[in-house]
């Protein structure tokens, strides 16, 4: 990506506000899987759960589709009441999707549209980067690194509008 001095200096609106969402979806994501997965864990040993086709044990909560179907319904229900448990009704959370994924999916939106705001300006393309998820992790981590000052910017001038509106 060849940027202008101008434009590195000062990105547009969009594009820093496309930084900002990416950084508080990775941020949401981190906390919940410092909640879930854990407990993901906890169960995958608490069903004794192990590979259908090796038998081999499962203690990676990403393979729990190689589970036979008897040990993931048990794995899974056991999972919804630990949801549950810990406050994630149905109602906290969209269509009932796990939490979890629904943090994975709003992630995997905010960067297809950082992506998009960067294209305008001569950025790759979301079909480029799709392809190949090395070249789309090192192009999101740099145009992270170089957005994340002008969050912070923005992030201060927010607050400072706030303060003002509120008589502060």
């Amino acid at each position: 990506m060849n940027i202008s001095k101008e434009l590195y200096n000062n990105p547009p609106f969009t594009v820093v506000h496309c930084a900002e969402v990416v950084f508080i979806a990775m941020t949401n994501l981190k906390l919940l899987q410092d909640s879930i997965l854990p407990v993901q864990k906890r169960l995958m040993l608490m069903v004794k759960a192990v590979d259908k086709r090796t038998g081999e044990l499962l203690t990676d909560p990403r393979h729990t589709y190689r589970m036979s179907r008897k040990q993931w319904e048990e794995w899974y229900e056991e999972y919804r009441h630990e949801l549950k448990e810990m406050g994630y009704t149905q109602d906290k959370y969209k269509n009932g999707i796990d939490p979890l994924l629904e943090a994975e999916g709003l992630l995997m939106d905010a960067h297809r549209a950082l992506v998009l705001a960067l294209t305008e300006y001569g950025g790759l393309t979301w079909d480029q980067l799709s392809g190949d998820p090395d070249l789309m992790d090192e192009y999101l981590e740099l145009q992270l690194r170089w957005l994340a000052e002008h969050v912070d910017k923005k992030r201060k001038r927010d607050a400072e509008k706030k303060q003002k509106e509120r008589g502060v």
